[in-house]
């Protein structure tokens, strides 16, 4: 789990950090402690909830999520085949 800048979750999206574990999903939300704008990446294996609403992460929306690998109902997958762990693994 990470917490970036917006120039650095567009720097991943772009593949920039390939040293890097795949990032699976990016969250934009707002950052409790100073009011701004922070970005949380979610990397393959971790839990695909791990940025949801709290008192720290405010207004979560998905900024960025990459297409699953593989997809067991394709026609209703919502980004996550398994209740806790995304689907890209």
């Amino acid at each position: 789990m990470a917490t970036v800048t917006k120039d650095i979750a567009d720097r991943i999206i772009a593949g920039e950090f390939r040293e890097d574990p795949p990032a699976i999903r990016i969250v934009e939300y707002t950052n409790a402690f100073d009011g701004r704008k922070a970005y949380g990446v979610i990397y393959r294996g971790e839990s695909w909830y791990r940025y949801r609403p709290s008192d720290f992460v405010i207004n979560p929306v998905t900024y960025w999520q990459r297409a699953p690998l593989y997809c067991r109902e394709p026609d209703t997958c919502n980004g996550s085949c398994r209740r806790d762990i995304a689907c890209n693994e």
